[in-house]
C-alpha cells in the first residue's frame, strides 16, 4: 500500500523562496517581476494591488533564479515558459534540463524523493532573441509531505492568530498591533476573525507551541515596503533561520504597495509526532512580523510505512527494481570467482619466502555507489484538491494526494500471422541538437495599468510527466586491493562483473527514440507472444536492457513506458510538435550496441546524450504511418528519424493497450526458460526477469505456443 501524503502550497510571494538577484517591475529587468491581479484604493485614497487569492512572479533574464529548500517526498513547480525560453532545474545539486509540459502548467515535477531535506532551485538560460526573449513565469510550488503511514488520516488543525496557545512578547516599549485582514485574503475554515497580529519591534516573538504535530505552517501577511521586514524563526531551540516579508513584492514608488494576505511565512515538516514543539518567530533588526493563522499537521491510524529504501513512496505503485534482479543474477557468479581468487592467493602467498598481506584495502577505497537517492519518479499534478471539511474545532480530514492516474486503454486490431524472430537497430549520426523546450503562452499582460496579471487559462491533469536523465550506477574507482601485480586483472574482472549488471536506470527522465520495423507475430528477443505486436511495443538500448549477453532477455523485458515527444535532434532547426504526442509501450526486444543510439554505456551516454533510446516498433498495425507530427512544408520531409522524449515507468494493465488482452502478454508457452516477458513487471507481485540464466515461468494460458 502507498504512503498516505498530504501537500503543502507554497505561493509565489512567500519569503521561502528565494528569487535572485532581486524582485521588481520589470521582467527585463535582469531580476524578477512581481505581478499582482487587483487595485484596491482604500477610503483615505491609498491604492495597493492584492496578490491574492492569485499572482505570479515572472522573468525574461538570463541567469535569473529562484531557490527552495523543503523537506518531503515530492515537488511540484507550478508555472510556464514562453517563446522557447529553456531553463534548467538542479534538485540536491543534481543537475537536469527544464522541460515545461504546457497542459499541466508544469515546470518541473518529481515524487518518490527520500524523505528528509531538500533543495531545489531553477535557473534561465540565455534566451534564443534578445527583442524577444520570452518569459518564464512561477505561480507556487506544491510540495508532498509524506505521512510515514499508510492507510492513515491527516488531520490539519488551524489556529487563528488569536487562540492563547499562541503566545505574544514585545520588549519594553514596543508592542503587537491588531490589523485588519487584506482585501481577497482567503483564510481557512475554522478562523474565527479577519484579523491579525503585527508588530515592527525588534526582539517581539510570537511563541507557538503544539503537542504531537507532524509539521505547521504560519501564515501572515506580507507587503512591499521600501524598509526590511527581517524575521527568524527556530523550531525546539535550533538555530534561527531569518526571512524577510518583503523581499518578494514591489513597491511602484514606493507608495502603490503589492499586498498579499495568503503569505507563507514558515513551514517545517517531518517533525517528531511524539514530542511537543515549540515554535518561536522573532522580528529582527530593522523587521516586521505578521502573524493570521497557523496549521498543525496530525497522522491519525494507518500502519507504519516501510518505503525499502526507495524513498517516501510514489503514488503510481513503481516499488520493483531491475537493480535487485540483476545483481541476484550475478550473485553466485561472483561467489564462485571470489572464492577462485582467494584460492589463488592462497597458493600465491605459499610461494612467498616471507610472511605479507595478501588482502589490504587500498587507501581511499571506494565501492560501488547505488544512487538510489537520484531515481526520481514523476507524477500528474493538479492544483486543484478537493474541497477539505474544517469542523468547528478547526481539525479537517486531508485528502491524500497524489493519486492514482488511470488511462483509458485504447484498442488495436489483431490479426494472426507467423514470422521467424529478428533483431533490428536504427543508425544514425551525432544530433545537432540538444534537448528542447515545448513552447506554450496563457500568461498575458492584463488591460489595466500596473504591475501586471497572469491570466491562466487552468491546470488540467496530465497523464504523463517527466523527472530528469540519470546516470550511470554501480562504477567502482582505483584499485581494490593491495595485490601482486599478477593478481589485479583478475581483481578488476571480479569487480566489473560484480557491478556490471548492476547498473540502473531512473523510473522517468530523458532519452532519445529512434524506430523500426517488424512483421506482425514476430517473436522478438524477450520472447514476449506474437500476440503483443498488435499494440505499441520497442526494443530497449543494451545497457538499460540489461541482459549478460548469455540469453536474449533482460530485466527490461516485459515494462511498460509512457513516452512523450519533445523535440526533433537531426533537423535544423530542431522541430517542437504543438500539441505534442505520447503512447505507452511494451519492450519486447533488443536494441543492440552496435547502434550509435544504443550503444551507452555505464561511462558514456549515447550519441544524443542520453543513457536510454527506445526503439519504437513504427509504423505498424499499432501505430500508423501519419502518428509522428511533422512540419513537410518546412523542412521538406515527414520522418526525423531521432527525436528528444521524456520516459515515465508505468503499470502496463491500465497503461498499455495490450494490458488487458491475454494474447499480448506473457512470453510464447513452447521455448521454456529460454524467454521472459512478464505481463507487467512493476505490478505488486509482478515478476522481473534476470539479466542471465534460465528464466522463470512468465508464460500465460491466453498466449497459444506460436504465432
Amino acid at each position: 500500500m502507498s504512503e498516505t501524503v498530504y501537500n503543502i502550497t507554497i505561493p509565489n510571494t512567500s519569503p521561502m523562496v528565494t528569487y535572485s538577484p532581486y524582485v521588481t517591475n520589470s521582467a527585463n529587468s535582469g531580476g524578477w517581476q512581481s505581478m499582482c491581479p487587483t487595485n484596491v484604493v482604500s477610503g483615505n485614497g491609498t491604492s495597493s494591488w492584492i496578490c491574492d487569492p492569485d499572482s505570479a512572479h515572472t522573468t525574461s533574464s538570463f541567469k535569473a533564479s529562484f531557490e527552495l529548500s523543503f523537506e518531503g517526498v515530492g515537488i511540484h513547480l507550478i508555472g510556464n515558459t514562453t517563446n522557447n525560453l529553456g531553463y534548467d532545474i538542479s534538485l540536491d545539486g543534481l543537475h537536469f534540463p527544464g522541460t515545461f509540459r504546457s497542459n499541466t502548467q508544469s515546470l518541473y515535477s518529481s515524487v518518490d524523493l527520500k524523505p528528509g531535506p531538500h533543495t531545489i532551485s531553477l535557473m534561465v538560460r540565455r534566451p534564443a532573441s534578445a527583442s524577444n526573449p520570452g518569459s518564464l513565469t512561477l505561480k507556487e510550488v506544491v510540495v508532498d509531505v509524506g505521512s510515514g503511514h499508510t492507510g492513515a488520516t491527516v488531520i490539519k488543525k488551524v489556529i487563528d492568530d488569536v487562540d492563547p496557545s499562541i503566545e505574544y512578547y514585545a520588549p519594553p516599549g514596543g508592542n503587537w498591533t491588531i490589523g485588519n485582514a487584506y482585501p481577497r485574503t482567503t483564510q481557512p475554515e475554522g478562523i474565527r476573525s479577519s484579523t491579525y497580529h503585527d508588530s515592527y519591534w525588534a526582539n517581539a516573538t510570537a511563541t507557538i507551541s503544539f503537542k504531537g504535530g507532524t509539521g505547521i505552517s504560519v501564515y501572515g501577511a506580507c507587503y512591499s515596503h521600501s524598509r526590511y521586514a527581517a524575521y527568524s524563526a527556530s523550531m525546539d531551540g535550533s538555530e534561527e533561520i531569518q526571512h524577510d516579508g518583503t523581499i518578494n513584492l514591489y513597491s511602484i514608488g514606493g507608495d502603490v504597495k503589492q499586498r498579499a494576505g495568503n503569505c507563507l511565512r514558515y513551514f517545517k515538516n517531518n517533525l517528531d509526532a511524539d514530542k511537543d514543539h515549540e515554535l518561536v518567530l522573532r522580528v529582527k533588526d530593522p523587521g516586521r512580523l505578521a502573524v493570521d493563522w497557523v496549521e498543525v499537521f496530525t497522522v491519525e491510524g494507518g500502519d507504519a510505512f516501510a518505503s525499502g529504501g526507495q524513498g517516501g513512496g510514489g503514488s503510481n505503485g513503481i516499488r520493483n527494481s531491475p537493480k535487485v534482479a540483476i545483481i541476484a543474477g550475478v550473485a553466485s557468479g561472483a561467489i564462485v570467482l571470489l572464492l577462485a581468487l582467494f584460492t589463488l592467493l592462497i597458493c600465491l602467498r605459499r610461494k612467498q619466502t616471507e610472511p605479507q598481506e595478501i588482502m589490504t584495502p587500498a587507501p581511499n577505497q571506494t565501492g560501488p555507489s547505488s544512487r538510489g537517492d537520484t531515481s526520481f519518479i514523476s507524477t500528474p499534478f493538479a492544483p486543484g484538491l478537493p474541497h477539505m471539511r474544517t469542523d468547528s474545532h478547526g481539525a479537517s480530514g486531508m485528502y491524500t494526494w497524489p493519486q492514482h492516474q488511470t488511462l483509458a486503454p485504447s484498442t488495436a486490431k489483431r490479426r494472426q500471422g507467423g514470422t521467424t524472430a529478428r533483431l533490428f537497430h536504427h543508425s544514425g549520426v551525432t544530433p545537432l541538437a540538444s534537448p528542447g523546450l515545448g513552447s506554450s503562452s496563457s500568461y498575458t499582460e492584463s488591460t489595466v495599468s500596473g504591475p501586471g496579471w497572469p491570466d491562466s487559462a487552468g491546470y488540467q491533469i496530465s497523464t504523463f510527466n517527466h523527472g530528469a536523465p540519470l546516470g550511470p550506477h554501480g562504477t567502482g574507482s582505483g584499485r581494490i586491493w593491495s595485490l601482486p601485480s599478477m593478481i589485479v586483472p583478475l581483481a578488476s574482472f571480479l569487480v566489473w562483473i560484480t557491478v556490471a549488471y548492476g547498473w540502473t536506470y531512473a523510473e522517468s527522465g530523458i532519452a532519445t527514440m529512434t524506430h523500426y520495423t517488424m512483421n506482425v507475430g514476430t517473436i522478438a528477443a524477450c520472447g514476449c507472444t506474437g500476440g503483443s505486436t498488435y499494440y505499441p511495443t520497442a526494443a530497449l538500448s543494451s545497457l538499460a536492457y540489461g541482459s549478460d549477453g548469455s540469453v536474449g532477455f533482460g530485466p527490461s523485458c516485459g515494462r511498460c513506458f509512457n513516452l512523450t515527444l519533445l523535440n526533433t535532434f537531426l533537423s535544423t532547426p530542431p522541430f517542437y510538435p504543438n500539441p505534442t504526442k505520447s503512447i505507452v509501450v511494451k519492450v519486447t526486444d533488443l536494441c543492440p550496441s552496435i547502434s550509435g543510439w544504443c550503444d551507452a554505456t555505464e561511462s558514456k551516454p549515447n550519441d544524443g546524450g542520453a543513457w536510454l533510446n527506445f526503439d519504437l516498433v513504427w509504423p505498424s498495425v499499432a501505430i500508423p504511418e501519419d502518428w509522428f507530427p511533422h512540419n513537410e512544408s518546412f523542412y521538406g520531409y515527414k520522418d526525423f528519424g531521432v527525436w528528444n522524449v521524456s520516459y515515465q515507468s508505468v503499470l502496463c494493465a491500465d497503461n498499455w493497450a495490450g494490458g488487458h488482452d491475454p494474447a499480448a502478454l506473457g512470453s510464447v508457452n513452447n521455448l521454456g526458460d529460454s524467454v521472459c516477458c512478464p505481463a507487467d513487471p512493476l505490478a505488486p507481485n509482478g515478476t522481473i526477469c534476470p539479466s542471465s540464466g534460465p528464466a522463470p515461468d512468465t508464460g500465460t494460458s491466453g498466449a497459444p505456443d506460436e504465432y
